[in-house]
């Protein structure tokens, strides 16, 4: 329930909550008020104040919760927070809607996501490049097996084929590591704050972003082998192994 603090740990439960009626408060504090003198002298005090007898049910209240219809428009929303605001004449009171802080914080998370995906494709076009340069000089290194290879009757194709079997092997296994250590890490640490917030636990996985960045990630591993291993098939057998 919004605004309460409940838990089932017995170390707190000196600072829990709890809901009861107002027939039911007002049983209690009238049999803590007739326990002792001390208790009846404050509780006529407070019964002789002449701002008690303008509450309801003899109590002061810290908040008020209103339940609109789910199908409210946001306008119709407005208009009942600024009616209520109108009437509170204490700066210190506030009125908060709480569909609109939800809108809100799921725009921002809509908007970290969008955020994200963006520096992974920035980190993805640097990656590119380097991968780019470091297959280039990995080929030239590699160049004379080529040759050989070509050689012995292996076609461009299917040199090309087989080291780009090899980079996509690293690249998908570097994916699947990731995300068993990345998930496993994330669900560690979301069970033990769970612990203490107390709340079910449920697992949110990004899939977009998830399969945004390996897709990111094979399309560069492609471009990267292809591009360098189509300049080597250009060549000759003979000016590769001289």
């Amino acid at each position: 329930m919004p605004g309460f603090f409940f838990s089932s740990y017995k170390r707190v439960s000196f600072a829990l909550q709890g809901l009861i009626s107002f027939e039911q408060a007002a049983l209690i504090t009238k049999l803590r008020s007739e326990s002792s003198t001390a208790y009846l002298k404050e509780y006529n005090q407070y019964i002789s104040n002449k701002d008690v007898k303008t509450y309801s049910y003899l109590y002061p209240k810290e908040r008020l919760l209103i339940r609109v219809p789910e199908s409210l428009s946001r306008d119709d929303r407005d208009i009942l927070v600024n009616q209520i605001g109108g009437v509170l004449t204490d700066d210190l009171m506030i009125v908060v809607d709480l569909k609109s802080l939800e809108d809100t914080v799921a725009s921002t998370l809509v908007l970290l996501e969008v955020f994200m995906i963006v520096v992974g494709a920035v980190a993805f076009i640097i990656t590119f490049f380097l991968l780019l340069v470091s297959t280039s000089a990995s080929i030239r290194e590699n160049e004379w097996e080529f040759g050989v290879l070509r050689a012995i009757g292996l076609r461009k194709d299917q040199i090309t084929r087989v080291y780009l079997y090899e980079s996509l092997c690293v690249t998908v296994s570097s994916c699947i590591l990731g995300l068993l250590i990345g998930f496993l890490l994330a669900l560690t640490l979301s069970l033990q704050f769970n612990l203490f917030i107390e709340l079910p636990f449920q697992v949110a996985f990004p899939y977009a972003l998830t399969f945004t960045m390996i897709g990111l990630a094979i399309a560069i591993t492609v471009v990267g082998t292809v591009v360098p291993m189509k300049a080597i098939n250009e060549k000759q057998i003979a000016g590769i192994l001289k």
